[in-house]
């Protein structure tokens, strides 16, 4: 989780996708393999892990956070 408040600065900076993606890249198997050791599923949790993401998308600019507010705002999404 090194880069993740370096990656939402310049995200929030420049609203460019490429920050967005590699937050994605960085955050996808963490929040998929929470959700396949909830539910044993594949594509339930590929489901779970892309509403999670578009609910990031679309509320990130919204926020100010740094990556420990970062990482409780993913994980509280998640429910």
């Amino acid at each position: 989780m090194k880069y993740i408040e370096e990656y939402l600065k310049n995200y929030n900076k420049s609203k460019d996708t490429k920050w967005f993606e590699k937050i994605y890249n960085l955050m996808m198997p963490k929040i998929y393999r929470f959700y396949y050791l909830k539910t044993f599923s594949r594509e339930l949790s590929e489901d779970l892990t892309s509403e999670v993401f578009i609910k990031v998308y679309l509320n990130l600019n919204k926020t100010d956070l740094n990556k420990k507010s970062f990482m409780a705002w993913i994980y509280k999404i998640t429910n």
